[in-house]
């Protein structure tokens, strides 16, 4: 997990697109809100994670930290066009 933005910093319509963006565009990384932080996180159960899949959640992570504010992807796929994305 990575830390994104405060809470405080992210307004009502963007907390929209983040809600959209968990459901279409995030994939298997999300983004979660804790401790007045917004983060991005790859939550998945451990049996069957294996190297291949450890590194592609840790990419996507830090890809969705970096498209916060713009695309709100985790990778090139998508199930769907976020409001703002």
């Amino acid at each position: 997990m990575a830390p994104v933005v405060t809470a405080d910093a992210v307004g009502e319509s963007e907390m929209r697109i983040l809600l959209e963006a968990n459901y279409a565009s995030a994939l298997d990384a999300k983004y979660a809100m804790q401790d007045g932080v917004v983060w991005s996180l790859f939550n998945r159960p451990l049996a069957g994670l294996d190297r291949e899949i450890f590194i592609d959640g840790a990419n996507q992570v830090v890809t969705l930290k970096e498209n916060f504010g713009s695309s709100y992807r985790s990778t090139d796929l998508t199930f769907g066009q976020p409001e703002g994305g």
